[in-house]
C-alpha cells in the first residue's frame, strides 16, 4: 500500500492512499464507489453521539418531580419504561429522587422507554400509600417508643402494640397531609436493621 501518513509516530493509512494505490489493478466499479464515498465523506461519516438523541434535557427524579409545573416537560425516559423494574425499585428505594432521567417537551411515538411525567408522579403516591416502613420499638420508662428511621416520625404507648399501631396512625396522617414533595424531601430511601457484633470490655 502507499506511504501512511505519520501522526506522533502513530502509522495513519487514508482511504485516499488506499484509492491511490489500488487505482491500478482494481476494478472500476471499486474505484468509483470509493470515490464517490469519499467526495461524500462529510454527509456518509458517522456523527459523535451523546447518547441521548431523544431528549431535551437531563435532571433528577426530585426536581423533575419539583418542577413539574413550573416547566414544559412532559415525559421522561427510563430503561424498559414505567412498570418496568428499574423504575419500580427506583420508587420502593427512594433512589428516584437523585437518580438523573432524560426528559423531553414533545411526544415520542413508538418507545416503550418513554412515560409521562403525570404518571411519574401518579405512581409515587401509590408507592407512598401502600409503602412498607420500618418500625423500631424501644422500651422508654414505664412505656414503648415506636419510631419510623425513613421518615423520622415516631409515635409512643403504654405497650408495645399501642406505640405500634399510633406509629401508624402518625405515618397514615402524614402521607395524608403531606405534599409528594414534602415527602420526597423527607423520606429516606434505604433503612437497614440488622444485628452487629462487638467486643465488649468486662
Amino acid at each position: 500500500l502507499g506511504m501512511p501518513e505519520q501522526i506522533d509516530e502513530v502509522p495513519v493509512l487514508t482511504w485516499e492512499a488506499v484509492s491511490d494505490t489500488f487505482r491500478k489493478f482494481a476494478s472500476s466499479y471499486w474505484i468509483e464507489v470509493l470515490d464517490l464515498a469519499l467526495s461524500r465523506y462529510d454527509r456518509l461519516a458517522a456523527q459523535p453521539s451523546s447518547g441521548l438523541q431523544n431528549c431535551d434535557a437531563v435532571m433528577t427524579g426530585r426536581d423533575i418531580v419539583d418542577n413539574y409545573k413550573k416547566n414544559d416537560y412532559t415525559l421522561m425516559g427510563r430503561k424498559r419504561g414505567l412498570h418496568g423494574p428499574e423504575i419500580r425499585e427506583d420508587m420502593e428505594t427512594g433512589g428516584w429522587k437523585n437518580r438523573k432521567y432524560e426528559v423531553r417537551r414533545q411526544p415520542l411515538s413508538d418507545n416503550p422507554n418513554w412515560f409521562r411525567i403525570a404518571d411519574f408522579i401518579r405512581r409515587l403516591r401509590e408507592v407512598d400509600k401502600n409503602r412498607q416502613l420500618t418500625a423500631i420499638i424501644e422500651r422508654e420508662g414505664d412505656g414503648y417508643v415506636a419510631l419510623c428511621p425513613q421518615l423520622d416520625i415516631a409515635s409512643q404507648g403504654d405497650t408495645m402494640a399501642l406505640a405500634r399501631e399510633n406509629l401508624k396512625e402518625a405515618l397514615e396522617l402524614f402521607f395524608e397531609t403531606a405534599s409528594s414533595e414534602e415527602v420526597s424531601r423527607r423520606l429516606h430511601g434505604e433503612v437497614y436493621v440488622t444485628q452487629v457484633e462487638v467486643s465488649a470490655a468486662g
